[in-house]
């Protein structure tokens, strides 16, 4: 079946050469670095996936220098999907492995990307699309059993969007609907389309703790987005994280890998524009907020993303596309890569295979 809808969407190994990095070497910073370093992975400016330290040192490539968007990578850190043009119109979504070769292709749609993997890595779900409509799909990592799930709904609409896969269970959740004809809320789908229904109503932007006990997301009602909600997974008990006061907006929360803190975007709006965005760190229990940097219009940022051992996260900062690297512990920011051409993801913390990769482009 296909969907209606639109979109388009550590050893380092440096210039051939084999660079071991031992347990217990210390960081930038002066702290005891772990035996495996968190890498960011993120798209070339002249094109291509590559890879880089949280320090911005031994940027590599991983892919030569292809038209590619949305890189993500599997739990496993075995394979890494993304999408990758197949001409002048159109994409598909590509799973390679950790040498950057290439396994698999598939795609419902002529466009195809923002794959997204499911927590047990046998899922991949992502957005597919031909002119003005779109939808969501589901595919195992190897491209069978590729599906629709959710197809746009008709005007006045906005979903589906915002997919997020709820751990422990074979289940995808997303935001959908509207307040005319279709209920809005967070619905939640079977990677085979079946046994959708309304999780929450009246709601946007679904992400699930680690563990799969928890639910942030923020209030919508009418096309206003309200406050930022914690509640159980089922979205029962939610309580306010960050309430809304008429003149800011929220980005999508992240959870830390230890299910403790989200961090989050808050806009600023005067007559509906954004003056600053702030990136803030909160307890997921309402303990405490931190603030890690704020930007004055026209700067902004990105939805912040945490590396898999929780001591940095990263973005993207706009109008330069600039990826930056905050510390948690102290919030230091690093500009890490001077401009990318998508959005960073983090690789799980696991050894890359022994390969010869070419350097990416200095900072």
């Amino acid at each position: 079946m296909g969907i209606s809808g639109t979109l388009l969407v550590a050893p380092a190994v440096i210039a051939g050469v084999l660079v071991s990095v031992p347990a217990g070497a210390s960081s930038a910073a002066g702290d005891r670095a772990p035996a495996v370093l968190p890498l960011l992975t993120y798209v070339a400016s002249n094109g291509g996936i590559c890879l880089v330290r949280a320090d911005g040192s031994h940027a590599v490539r991983l892919t030569p220098r292809w038209r590619v968007g949305g890189p993500a990578w599997s739990p496993s850190g075995h394979y890494v999907a993304f999408a990758r043009g197949t001409g002048a119109d159109g994409s598909k979504i590509v799973v390679a492995d950790a040498r950057g070769r290439i396994r698999w292709r598939f795609g419902v749609a002529q466009y195809n990307g923002g794959p997204l993997w499911s927590p047990d890595g046998r899922y991949i779900a992502y957005f597919g699309s031909w002119a003005h409509v779109y939808g969501l799909a589901v595919a195992r990592m190897d491209g069978s059993a590729d599906r629709g799930v959710a197809a746009s709904p008709a005007f006045p609409s906005y979903g589906p969007a915002d997919p997020a896969w709820v751990p422990g269970k074979q289940q995808l959740a997303f935001d959908d609907g509207n307040f005319v004809d279709t209920p809005q809320g967070i619905f939640t789908v079977a990677p085979d389309g079946s046994g959708r229904r309304l999780l929450v109503a009246d709601a946007r932007q679904p992400v699930f703790s680690p563990d799969g006990s928890k639910l942030a997301y923020v209030a919508f009602h009418n096309w206003q987005l309200g406050d930022l909600l914690v509640a159980d997974a089922d979205g029962d008990n939610a309580r306010p994280l960050a309430a809304q006061s008429g003149n800011v907006s929220w980005g999508t929360p992240a959870w830390s890998p230890d299910g403790t803190r989200l961090a989050f975007t808050q806009q600023t709006l005067l007559y509906g524009r954004t003056v600053r965005t702030d990136l803030i760190i909160e307890a997921a229990d309402g303990g405490g907020t931190r603030v890690l940097t704020s930007l004055s219009a026209p700067a902004a940022l990105s939805n912040p993303v945490w590396s898999p051992d929780g001591r940095f996260v990263a973005f993207l900062r706009y109008p330069s596309r600039a990826v930056v690297v905050a510390r948690i512990d102290n919030g230091g920011l690093r500009v890490v890569v001077a401009h990318s051409n998508g959005l960073p993801s983090w690789r799980p913390l696991a050894r890359l295979p022994a390969a010869r990769r070419r350097p990416c482009p200095p900072r």
